[in-house]
């Protein structure tokens, strides 16, 4: 939705479904609600259901390519919860090759690591 222009703050949530619709079913996607360029859904759209960017468990990253798939520009954003969504620089991801000190993948993993510190949980 802020590809095509609109703002998360006034965009009326009952009109998503029509827009992806849209996108999906005629194969555009408007940019900036100024110009529309080709999209394939199915193509133009991965989703790692298993892997986490490095700032925050919901994240996404936005890649835009030109016609001969040369990045054009790279952005990330992550969804912090209450319906905010915040750029990496905004949540202080400068650090990309800053490595976790106790990586976690899963639920179980988080509570072996709660486990080798010491600490306590509770589920």
């Amino acid at each position: 939705m802020g590809l095509s222009g609109y703002d998360p703050e006034y965009l009326d949530p009952a009109i998503v479904p029509d827009l992806v619709a849209r996108a999906r079913d005629e194969h555009t996607l408007s940019i900036a609600g100024v110009r529309e360029i080709p999209f394939d859904y199915a193509l133009d759209l991965t989703l790692h259901r298993k892997l986490a960017l490095p700032g925050h468990p919901n994240g996404m990253r936005m890649s835009a390519y030109d016609s001969v798939g040369t990045p054009l520009l790279e952005r990330e954003y992550y969804s912090v919860g209450g319906g905010f969504v915040v750029a990496a620089e905004e949540l202080g991801v400068a650090e990309q090759g800053a490595e976790d000190p106790l990586p976690f993948a899963s639920g179980d993993e988080l509570l072996a690591r709660c486990a080798q510190v010491g600490g306590e949980s509770r589920v």
